[in-house]
Parts: C-alpha cells; structure tokens; sequence
C-alpha cells in the first residue's frame, strides 16, 4: 500500500511511491523562552503544543507531481486552510494540513520528482 490523501467530496489520491525513513514526528512546545537582565531563564506557555508529520517520498512520478499539487490546490482542501486524512504505508490514517510556505518538489533525476511534506497533525 502506498500513501493516500483523502477527504470528503474529493477523489482519494494514492501515490505510485512510498515513503522513506526516516518519519518525523516533531512536536513544538508553543512557548516563549527568555532570560531575564538577572540571568533568571523564564517560560510562558502560550497555547497548546503542535504536532507535525515530516513525510519524504523520491522518485515521484510527474504524473504524481501532477496529481499532488492539484489535489492541495482544490477548493476544498486549498493548501493548508482545510484538513483531509493522510494515510501512511500501514494503513495508519491521520488528519492533518499542509503546514508549508512553499510547494517545492525538484526533478531529481529525468522524469522523478522528489518531495519533503510537513503537515500539522489536527
């Protein structure tokens, strides 16, 4: 099984490659750290933590590449502004966002596309 991208009124998309190892899952405590003119060291909390989903797939199709961009340009997912289900090679769903500024996949070799996605786990 290969990853899948898929939401409500929108055709599932499933890719032709899987991912590679490692998987990043980092998670980001949302807190302000600083020190204080007496060298007193200071955190706020400021909001819950974030978790993201690092994926990395290489060799990509360009029909793949085609695929995908158009999939997170629809109306209904429109990058990061709606969530959708990503569904990794075990058959382990997470909703999650685009969590990029850019969308940026290079042509590794003729005809093969390499991505690095980060998403921010809902």
């Amino acid at each position: 099984m290969y990853p899948t991208f898929s939401k409500a009124g929108i055709t599932t998309l499933v890719l032709s490659k899987g991912t590679l190892f490692p998987t990043r899952r980092p998670i980001t405590p949302q807190q302000v750290r600083q020190r204080s003119q007496g060298g007193v060291r200071r955190v706020t909390t400021i909001g819950p933590e974030e978790e993201q989903l690092g994926v990395r797939i290489e060799g990509l199709t360009l029909t793949d590449y085609n695929e995908l961009r158009a999939w997170f340009r629809n109306p209904l997912i429109e990058w990061g502004e709606q969530p959708f289900t990503y569904t990794d090679e075990d058959g382990v769903a997470t909703e999650v966002r685009w969590w990029q500024d850019t969308f940026d996949m290079p042509e590794v070799s003729a005809g093969a596309y390499s991505v690095d996605i980060v998403f921010a786990v809902e």
